[in-house]
């Protein structure tokens, strides 16, 4: 086989090296942190490479100038190692060394090692196509990727979505079911009045036919066993009542317990974030007091004037200010959870307080609370200022006097 020094020049692995950058999403995907100058170097350093590429491809020793041929190659190698620089680091300062890399050395030294054709203008057209196919195709596969993981996406908040309307149908489901219980013991009892009052009445019929009532304290006496009765079935209705008032009244406390519990959890949450805040702040001034010390038992010279003194301030001020913020959402977090807690308690303890009052108190009572628990809007939020924006300007103008000359 004749000899040929194209064929196995460390060039042909080179130049797959640096055209496999173009896959690299990091460089040419759509989540790249390039601007277009720097994707524009990116395109021509591989619009370069495919060119040389093609004509390495050829393999035509003897036209070829083996010493830029060298040249070539070590440019190459200087091309990657700025590239691979980037991926490590992401700095495009290695983007554009490697756009001068190929610029200054590797395009002289491609048109040194193989000489000019005549189709030459066909050549650059195919590569200069070749590269932009390659360049994109690893944007379209990154859109792909992106594209499928939204749709798992969604399909996880489709289920969760299910799980939730489902918990919400077995919660409708219990109360309807207890309802259900309370309203057939309700006609059980009342079915048992209509049964009992029918059988006296039989009986009562039946066991007059053959008596002479002579007697008016018989019919007396019968008038109070029939009162008794009905006292009996009225009690038994008044406990299928309470039965059913005792279970909206546990659905009802049950959803302040919740809320109360929900809102302590985020009263404590804000409240540990304004702890660090603060913490924050403070460490910020005492580290700016304790450098001036430093600096002053240390010899060295530190001038105060009113623009440290201000940054101190203003430090402080930016630390201090979410604080504020997180330090009022606990106090209203903790406000709503002692309402809640507040509401079920007297709800639960409504029944046994207003247990041993008249019937006509107890009516105005349960009158009054109807006004005050059920019908009532939501108040809006507020949105309230931090600080006291007049007396800060005060304080600036104060601050800005101090810092003129006298």
């Amino acid at each position: 086989m004749a000899f040929n020094p194209v064929k196995d020049h460390p060039i042909n692995d080179t130049l797959k090296r640096l055209l496999a950058f173009q896959s690299n999403v990091i460089l040419t995907g759509a989540s790249s942190d390039l601007d277009e100058r720097h994707r524009w170097y990116l395109d021509r350093i591989f619009y370069l490479a495919t060119r040389a590429a093609s004509k390495v491809k050829k393999k035509l020793s003897l036209s070829m100038n083996l010493n830029a041929l060298n040249n070539l190659n070590s440019s190459a190698d200087g091309i990657i190692a700025e590239l691979n620089n980037y991926i490590s680091n992401r700095n495009p300062g290695h983007v554009a060394g490697a756009f001068n890399q190929a610029e200054q050395g590797f395009q002289i030294y491609l048109y040194q090692a193989f000489p000019t054709t005549s189709n030459e203008g066909i050549e650059e057209g195919e590569a200069i196509i070749e590269s932009l196919r390659r360049s994109s195709a690893s944007a379209i596969n990154e859109i792909k990727s992106e594209t499928s993981k939204i749709l798992s996406d969604v399909t996880t908040l489709s289920a969760s979505v299910s799980d939730n309307l489902a918990a919400v149908a077995a919660l409708k489901t219990d109360i309807d079911s207890h309802q259900a219980l309370s309203q057939g013991e309700l006609e059980t009892i009342k079915s048992a009045y209509k049964s009992l009052a029918q059988k006296f009445e039989i009986n009562f019929q039946a066991k007059t036919v053959g008596w002479d009532i002579s007697s008016a304290e018989e019919i007396e006496r019968i008038g109070k066993s029939t009162d008794e009765l009905v006292d009996k079935i009225s009690e038994k209705e008044k406990e299928a009542r309470n039965l059913v008032q005792s279970v909206g009244e546990v659905l009802i406390t049950g959803t302040y317990q919740k809320t109360a519990a929900d809102e302590s959890k985020l009263a404590n949450t804000f409240r540990w974030i304004t702890i660090a805040l603060f913490s924050t702040g403070i460490f910020i001034v005492l580290s700016n007091y304790i450098a001036h010390l430093v600096a002053v038992f240390g010899g060295s010279v530190y001038d105060e004037t009113p623009w440290t003194i201000l940054t101190r301030f203003l430090t402080a001020l930016v630390i201090s200010l979410p604080a504020f913020y997180t330090a009022r959402e606990s106090a209203r977090h903790r406000t709503n959870a002692d309402r809640a807690r507040q509401r079920e308690l007297e709800l639960s303890t409504l029944g046994p307080f207003i247990e041993l009052l008249p019937p006509e108190t107890k009516t105005v009572i349960r009158d009054r609370l109807t006004d005050r628990y059920f019908g009532n809007s939501v108040d809006a939020h507020k949105i309230e200022s931090l600080v006291d924006t007049e007396s800060l300007g005060k304080i600036a103008e104060a601050i800005a006097r101090l810092g003129k000359p006298a």
